[in-house]
């Protein structure tokens, strides 16, 4: 499985905040919001909730891949990485996959921002276990934000910082090993794992790369509906298995006797009919069928 978008939403919020100086934690999320007003990067999202109109922000500006800066009541602020919001404060010991704020240099809060967890995300890992899978996490996300994940779904195997070659290296170690690797992914950087896995699925939401590689393509936002997937595929071939065998078994007995003249003609032929019959029957119990995890 991969992390973000496939097992988590994919949008952006505040999960903890650390106040490092004295000021109102509410204060703190409204000067980050209007520091982020205008900005389209992704994380400016986790703080648009914190808005406040009489936060007024002047001289901002955006430096890419570290933060934003802006003059608030005649101080300048920033709030990105630690490296960019404290430059060379020693004040606090930083950590590089948080999000901190600053007022002339001097650290103000500490952010720590993650995506959240789809609602039905546990309850399909479950599922996905109850099924005999082994699920296992591959993300290309931090470290921190991937065992986040994968304390709450209970995965023990979880690898983070992954690149798209990471990724597939992890399907054909598996693969060597005579498993058979379901993977589900919704990213660009999934698209080659997506196509090297037995069977793959994307997210519907997913990127234009991921649904041309996989196998399959989830159309509603519920992970749950991979597990009924997964149990009706299997409820599937079983019920194929068991037309096969029935099949091969009146054939096996059937057509000899009527080579041989045993039967009549037309006895033959009822009997062929009702071979059909019984074979679509036993095909339509699976349409009456309800899964539910």
């Amino acid at each position: 499985l991969d992390k973000t978008g496939t097992l988590t939403t994919g949008a952006a919020c505040v999960a903890e905040v650390e106040m490092l100086a004295q000021l109102d934690q509410s204060q703190a999320l409204a000067i980050a919001a209007g520091l982020e007003r205008s900005s389209g990067h992704p994380i400016a999202a986790a703080f648009a909730k914190f808005d406040n109109p009489d936060v007024r922000v002047h001289d901002v500006r955006e430096v890419s891949g570290s933060g934003i800066e802006g003059q608030i009541d005649g101080k300048r602020w920033r709030l990105g990485r630690a490296e960019f919001a404290l430059g060379s404060s020693k004040s606090v010991t930083a950590a590089d996959d948080d999000v901190y704020l600053s007022c002339e240099g001097a650290p103000v809060a500490r952010f720590v921002i993650n995506d959240e967890l789809r609602s039905d995300a546990c309850a399909a890992t479950d599922g996905l276990r109850a099924l005999g899978l082994n699920v296992v996490i591959a993300s290309g996300d931090n470290e921190k934000a991937v065992r986040r994940v994968a304390k709450a779904l209970e995965v023990s195997d979880a690898f983070s910082r992954q690149t798209p070659e990471s990724k597939m290296a992890i399907a054909r170690e598996r693969q060597s090993r005579g498993e058979r690797v379901l993977m589900i992914g919704d990213g660009i950087n999934d698209g080659p794992v997506l196509a090297a896995a037995d069977v793959s699925c994307a997210m519907g939401q997913g990127s234009a790369v991921a649904q041309s590689a996989a196998d399959l393509l989830l159309l509603n936002d519920s992970m749950r509906t991979l597990v009924d997937g997964i149990r009706t595929a299997r409820r599937t071939l079983a019920v194929m298995r068991q037309n096969l065998r029935w099949a091969f078994a009146y054939n096996l007995c059937a057509v000899p006797l009527a080579a041989l003249g045993m039967i009549a003609p037309w006895v033959a032929a009822i009997g062929m009919s009702l071979s059909s019959l019984l074979v679509v029957l036993n095909a339509q119990r699976l349409a009456s069928q309800r899964w539910a995890v």
